[in-house]
C-alpha cells in the first residue's frame, strides 16, 4: 500500500512539473531557448526542414528550428503530415513582441540589424531569405526587406506562393527621385544621377539594381525600367514582370 502511494505521488508530481513546464514554452522560441527550460528531447523526426521533438505527450514542431506548436500523441502521424494538422494542431502563445513600426520595405539585411538587432534564425530557398524575430519571418528576396510572413502562417522558406493571402508588406522606405532616370542610361549614368545601389541581383545577364522601392532593371548593363518592390518575384523571373514592368 505505501508503495502505492508513493508512485501516486511521483506521477502526480511528474505531471504537475510537465505541465508547468510546457506553460514557459512560447512559439518563437528558438531550440536552445526550449532546451533550456524542457531539456533535451526523448526523440526526434523531420521532414523537407519541418523539425518534431518529442515530449513528454506531444511532438512540438520546430520549422526552422523555431517552435511554432505541437501535435498530441494521438494525433501524430509523421513528420511528413503537416499538411493533414490542420485540425488537431495547437499553437503556443506567441513570445514577447517586438516593435517593428520602424522597419520599412527597401531596408537592407545590415539597417534591419541596426533596428531589430541580429535575427533568432535564417531560411532560405532559392534566394528567397526570410529571418525570424519574435513572432514573424522577415521575407527578404536579394537581401532587402520586403515583408512578413506571422509564425502561424508559416510552412517554409520554399512556400512564397502559398504567402499570397498571408503575406503582410512593410510600408516603404524613403522615396527617391527618378525623375532624372532614363531608359538607355548606361550603370555609370545611373550611379551618378542615384548613387551606389542598395542591392543588386541578375540571373543571366538580367541585371537588377535595387534604389529605395524598386529594383531597376538593367540587362547588358543598359537600363530599361523597373519593378516594385511589391512585384518583385526574383531575378529570373522577367517573364512574369510583364503586367507589372514599368518604363522610364
Amino acid at each position: 500500500m505505501r508503495m502505492i502511494i508513493i508512485c501516486l505521488i511521483c506521477m502526480f508530481t511528474h505531471q504537475s512539473i510537465l505541465a508547468e513546464d510546457f506553460s514557459l514554452i512560447r512559439a518563437g522560441m528558438s531550440i536552445q531557448d526550449m532546451k533550456s527550460i524542457l531539456g533535451s528531447e526523448k526523440a526526434s523526426d523531420d521532414c523537407m526542414g519541418d523539425l518534431y521533438l518529442f515530449y513528454g505527450d506531444r511532438w512540438i514542431w520546430a520549422p526552422g528550428g523555431i517552435v511554432k506548436g505541437y501535435i498530441m500523441i494521438d494525433d501524430w502521424k509523421g513528420p511528413c503530415s503537416s499538411a493533414s494538422y490542420a485540425t488537431t494542431y495547437k499553437a503556443f502563445p506567441n513570445s514577447r513582441s517586438i516593435n517593428f513600426s520602424s522597419v520599412k520595405a527597401g531596408f537592407s539585411i545590415s539597417e534591419l540589424h541596426t533596428e531589430l538587432g541580429r535575427e533568432k534564425a535564417s531560411d532560405d530557398c532559392m534566394g528567397d531569405l526570410y529571418l525570424f524575430y519574435g513572432d514573424r519571418w522577415i521575407w527578404a528576396p536579394g537581401g532587402i526587406v520586403k515583408g512578413y510572413i506571422m509564425i502561424d502562417d508559416w510552412k517554409g522558406p520554399c512556400s512564397s506562393a502559398s504567402y499570397a493571402t498571408t503575406y503582410k508588406a512593410f510600408p516603404n522606405s524613403r522615396s527617391i527621385n527618378f525623375s532624372s532616370v532614363k531608359a538607355g542610361f548606361s550603370i555609370s549614368e545611373l550611379h551618378t544621377e542615384l548613387g551606389r545601389e542598395k542591392a543588386s541581383d541578375d540571373c543571366m545577364g538580367d541585371l537588377y539594381l535595387f534604389y529605395g522601392d524598386r529594383w531597376i532593371w538593367a540587362p547588358g548593363g543598359i537600363v530599361k525600367g523597373y519593378i516594385m518592390i511589391d512585384d518583385w518575384k526574383g531575378p529570373c523571373s522577367s517573364a512574369s514582370y510583364a503586367q507589372n514592368y514599368m518604363h522610364f
